[in-house]
């Protein structure tokens, strides 16, 4: 990365509430349709670079989200299965949403407008074949 970390105690304090916060966001993410995880995930690993780097080792070694960030940080992108994944996931909540619930008009506009967005944020991210290795 390019940045050093922050020496700033106060900004250091509100990176890592903000890296925090990102990561519950982008767990939450995983179950929500237009909340995207990995641009969260990804934030979250930024403002971690940035304050903590004990923060920052933990969420680059996690094997949940560890894969992702190395990804980022040496290639700058997403693999293509990861991308695959999360838009069926969008698709798939988006639809059961709809399908089997009887949300009013606004909450439909608002699930529509959501995974919309999600779908455009993962759609966007630079891909990866599935068979680059890391750098």
């Amino acid at each position: 990365m390019d940045l050093p970390p922050l020496l700033d105690p106060m900004r250091t304090v509100l990176y890592q509430v903000g890296g925090w916060t990102s990561l519950g966001l982008g767990v939450v993410g995983a179950f929500v349709p237009g909340l995207p995880t990995t641009p969260f995930v990804l934030l979250s690993s930024w403002l971690f670079y940035r304050s903590s780097p004990r923060a920052h080792a933990w969420l680059r070694g996690s094997r949940l989200f560890g894969g992702m960030i190395r990804d980022w940080e040496a290639r700058r992108g997403v693999r293509r299965r990861v991308k695959v994944r999360a838009v069926l996931v969008i698709l798939a909540v988006a639809g059961a949403s709809f399908a089997f619930s009887s949300l009013s008009l606004y909450a439909r506009v608002l699930v529509l407008g959501l995974s919309s967005i999600g779908l455009v944020v993962m759609l966007r991210l630079p891909t990866l074949p599935d068979d680059d290795p890391l750098a």
